[in-house]
């Protein structure tokens, strides 16, 4: 856990410091609202290898699989790690709108 929370402040940094550059980011949902950390463990089409992650969802090796377990995450705290991913992902979109599936 404690290397999870290590990897995801160390994401959160790149994502602001990515933000920060000035790079136009994009939408990954279309109604206005945030997306849960269930939409976005649903669906990695939208955020993985972009401008949040490098990487495959599916490669727990890389950023983006390291996000995806977090999204993944079960158990006792759980909830605040899946929230962490959610911020993370909701951070590189203008807006992280979505169908909550």
């Amino acid at each position: 856990m404690r290397k999870i929370i290590v990897i995801a402040a160390a994401l959160a940094v790149g994502v602001g410091a990515y933000l920060s550059l000035g790079v136009p980011v994009g939408s990954a949902c279309d109604d206005g609202l945030y997306c849960s950390p269930g939409w976005w463990k649903n669906h990695p089409e939208a955020w993985e290898n972009g401008p949040c992650c490098l990487g495959l969802a599916s490669d727990p090796t890389s950023q983006c699989g390291i996000l995806d377990e977090m999204l993944r995450a079960r158990g006792p705290g759980s909830a605040d790690t899946r929230e962490d991913a959610q911020a993370i992902l909701s951070a590189c979109f203008d807006s992280a709108p979505c169908d909550d599936d």
